[in-house]
C-alpha cells in the first residue's frame, strides 16, 4: 500500500502547487476596489471619469457685458439715461431664476435697478435695461452688475463731463 499512498501524497502536492498564492483574494478584491474609489476623488481623477462620460463637467455661471467696446466713458452732467447690457449663461443641467442687480454709485448715493431672468439648463440670455442717474460735474459713476446668488460682480467707470 506504500506506493499508493505515495502516488496520493504526490498528487496532493501538485494539488496545492496549482493553487493560487494568495489565499486573501477578497481582501485584494477590497483593495482594489478601495484605491479606485480614492483615485475618482482626486482632480486627476474626476478628469478620467469625465472623460469617460461617467460625470458631468461642475455647474457654473458666466456674467458677462455683452458689448463692453459700446459700454459708455463719458456722459455729460446733468440727468442721464444709458443703456446697459449683460449676458448670464446657465451651464448647469437644471433651469434657474437669477435676480440681477445693477448699482449706480456717484460716491455719495447708490441707486440700484433690479431684475430677474430665468434661464434653462444650458442657455444663455441678454439683458439690456437702461440706467437712469444724475452726473455731476467733475464727478464719475461706477456701475456695478451683480447676481443675487453670487459674489462675483462686473463693473465699468463713467466720467461725467460738462
Amino acid at each position: 500500500m506504500q506506493p499508493q499512498q505515495d502516488s496520493l501524497d504526490r498528487a496532493q502536492r501538485v494539488t496545492e502547487e496549482r493553487r493560487p498564492r494568495w489565499r486573501n483574494r477578497p481582501v485584494v478584491l477590497i483593495a482594489a476596489v478601495l484605491i479606485v474609489i480614492a483615485f475618482t476623488q482626486t482632480p486627476p481623477g474626476r478628469g478620467v471619469l469625465r472623460l469617460a462620460g461617467l460625470q458631468s463637467p461642475p455647474a457654473y455661471t458666466a456674467l458677462y457685458f455683452t458689448n463692453p467696446d459700446r459700454l459708455p466713458t463719458q456722459l455729460r452732467t446733468g440727468h442721464v439715461q444709458f443703456p446697459v447690457s449683460f449676458s448670464v449663461q446657465n451651464s448647469s443641467q437644471s433651469d434657474k431664476t437669477y435676480q440681477w442687480r445693477i448699482a449706480v454709485q456717484d460716491g455719495k448715493t447708490t441707486t440700484n435697478v433690479v431684475g430677474e431672468l430665468s434661464l434653462a439648463g444650458g442657455a444663455t440670455a441678454v439683458e439690456t435695461t437702461a440706467v437712469k442717474a444724475v452726473c455731476r460735474s467733475g464727478g464719475a459713476l461706477q456701475i456695478i452688475v451683480s447676481l443675487a446668488a453670487s459674489a462675483d460682480s462686473i463693473n465699468f467707470r463713467v466720467v461725467c463731463r460738462a
